[in-house]
Order: C-alpha cells, then structure tokens, then sequence
C-alpha cells in the first residue's frame, strides 16, 4: 500500500492556511504545521519541529507579510538546507528576498484556488518520483540521452551533437520524442528549472519553466505549450487563446507557444503584449540557443512584441 504523501507548512500565526489544507487533502496529502509539533522526549522544542520537517515530503511557505515571519523563515531555511522540496505560496506583491524566489512559488490569495492549485499541481509532478520512494536513478534514466547543443569546442568526452544533427532528429521523431528532448535540452542550462506534465494526456500546459535571469525582468513561472505536426494559423491562433487564459488565470509571468509544423511552414509571430504569448518556431528558437541564453531570446520577443504595441 503506498505511503500518503505529507507536506509540512510553514506559516505565521493566525494565517488563514485552511483553503490551502483542503487542496491538499483532494490530492491525499496530509498537512503538518509547528502547531501539531509535540516535543518528542529528549528533544527540545526547535529539535523535534526540525524532526518534522525532516519526515515530510516537502514544505509549503506561505508567505503573507502578515503577522511574525521570522518562524516561516526559519522553516523555509532549514528545509532547503537539507535539500527538502519547497513550494512557496506569496499572497502579496510586496518584493521578497532574493534567496526565496529561487525556489518554486506561486503570487496568489489563498483562496485563490484556481492559480494555486495549478502551481502546485505542477511542483507535485517533478518531485513525484521521490514521494513514492522510487529509486533516484529511474529519474535520471528517464531523461537520459538528450540531446545537448555544444557552444565552442567540445570538452574532452563529451559526446555532443552539432546543430545539424539536432535539426535532423525534428524531422524523424514523434512530439512526445521532440518535446522530451527539448525539455533535456533546456536542463543542460544553468538557472532553468523545468517541470514538465507527467503524463500525455494530462490537462494543463506541457511544461512550466522557472528561469532565473528573468527573476528581475519578465518574472517566473513561464508556461510553455507545444503545437507540433501539419500546422494552420487557425491551429496556433486557439493554441495561443488557450495559453493566454492559462497565464492569465495561474498569475504566471508569460507563456511560450512553440511549434513545428512537419512540412516546413512558418507563421507570423506574436503581436499581443497582454498578457504576454510569445511564438517561437521550434527550429529558430534551437539556433538562437546555439549562441545565446533561453533568457536573452525570450526579453528580445518581448521588448519586439511591446514596442510593436506602442
């Protein structure tokens, strides 16, 4: 019988952390919080909350800027210190320090149900592997031979496939092998987190990215659909419809709608800046990455899309 899954949540007193309980309890996930802590004997306090966070599967931050955070804080640090999975759920706009927003973590009211469910629907699909107690090894497998695009001169060992080689894969491979590829080709770079749908035929996006030098600019999460086969205009126009609703109603920065159409066409780009639906040709997007960061190519489209509004 497989083990019930549990999150520890760290919030202040007095935060209102029922809405965010009974999402979890749909998914059959046991909540915790400091308030359920009893000190274990022999152990103080501090220790035996340690001790639960410990046994948790992975913690929740809720970050309200409401009442004493400095326990929140604590709990947050202490998790990430010994590698535990963190989602962060961040109720008001105000700036958080720098160190949090490198974790996961969605801007949402708490009874903002629809945008937080998302998010967290999202994080509980990378870290499901390590929930159930699968070995860490069948997750590396799962990604293994991608595809990487060499910059400069190969180091020695390294077997790395030249762009052509990798342009030549498109043509020959089924979407669920170019988007599987794709996303191995995205965690070869560093400061790109990608998380991606566990299942075909799953609803939702086909994968959610957090970069980190968007942190600053565009802002994260960044959803991203694919559209890949005998492609219309008509095609990609409710493609980038039903991106546009998913960025609006998860509170996520932007969205990128990438396609290949398999008899070579190539349509317009992109000309709404709100909320901000960016199309990238699978091929083009691949070459601008032989030379330059996901990051770069994304604020180019979006300075292109906005000064295109003005």
């Amino acid at each position: 019988m497989k083990k019930k899954r549990s999150c520890f949540i760290a919030a202040s007193a007095g935060t209102e952390i029922e809405p965010f309980v009974r999402l979890l309890e749909e998914r059959d996930i046991m909540a915790r919080t400091a308030l359920d802590v009893l000190p274990r004997s022999g152990l103080s306090i501090l220790a035996s909350l340690e001790r639960e966070i410990e046994k948790a599967d992975f913690l929740c931050g809720i970050v309200s800027f409401e009442g004493d955070l400095r326990n929140v804080f604590y709990e947050l640090g202490f998790a990430h210190g010994i590698k535990k999975p963190v989602f962060l759920v961040i109720e008001r706009e105000e700036r958080v320090q720098i160190d949090l927003i490198d974790m996961p973590y969605v801007r949402a009211s708490l009874r903002d149900r629809t945008a937080i469910g998302f998010a967290l629907d999202q994080f509980l699909s990378n870290i499901k592997t390590t929930i159930v107690e699968k070995p860490i090894v069948q997750r590396k497998a799962k990604h293994a031979g991608y595809i990487t695009l060499a910059r400069g001169r190969p180091g020695k060992g390294e077997d790395r496939y030249s762009l052509r080689q990798f342009l030549g894969f498109l043509e020959k491979s089924s979407a669920i092998e170019i988007e599987s590829h794709f996303a191995g080709l995205l965690r070869e770079m560093s400061g790109v987190e990608v998380v991606e749908k566990d299942q075909p035929m799953d609803k939702g996006v086909d994968m959610v990215l957090w970069i980190e030098a968007l942190r600053s600019t565009i802002g994260n999460p960044i959803l991203v659909e694919f559209k890949i086969g005998e492609l219309s205009e008509s095609t990609l126009s409710h493609a980038e419809q039903w991106l546009r609703s998913s960025v609006d109603a998860t509170h996520a920065a932007a969205g990128l709608l990438v396609y290949f159409d398999k008899t070579g066409r190539r349509f317009e780009p992109s000309g709404v800046a709100r909320p901000l639906v960016m199309r990238f040709e699978l091929r083009n997007l691949i070459e601008m990455l032989h030379d330059h960061s996901l990051a770069r190519a994304i604020v180019s489209e979006r300075n292109r899309i906005t000064h295109l509004g003005k």
